[in-house]
């Protein structure tokens, strides 16, 4: 489901074919060194990430967003909403992008 685009990119609900992208973004520890402990997420942990977004999108309307780069809709990135475990009652805004897309405004 798409839920924005731009001239550029397109924004939409994560998918269960995603893992393969959504995994080699997860797994990249120059992508997530700011994100939580910053360390990388293997395949199992970014699986269970994307089935709490699809969980998240029925109960809350909103999770974390594949980010597609047009017009070839490949996976460049994520965005989205979080609600860390820890901190109840907090929203966070959280993106990352694959670096070959850093620095392209």
């Amino acid at each position: 489901m798409k839920v924005f685009e731009t001239d550029r990119l397109v924004i939409r609900q994560i998918r269960p074919d995603d893992l393969d992208d959504f995994a080699a973004l997860t797994g990249d520890p120059e992508i997530v060194r700011y994100m939580d402990e910053g360390q990388p997420l293997s395949r199992e942990q970014t699986r269970a990430w994307m089935e709490i977004s699809e969980a998240n999108y029925r109960t809350r309307g909103y999770g974390c967003f594949a980010v597609m780069a047009k017009p070839d809709d490949r996976m460049i990135g994520f965005c989205g909403f979080a609600r860390p475990p820890d901190r109840p009652g907090i929203v966070e805004v959280i993106y990352a992008f694959a670096p070959s897309f850093w620095g392209r405004g």
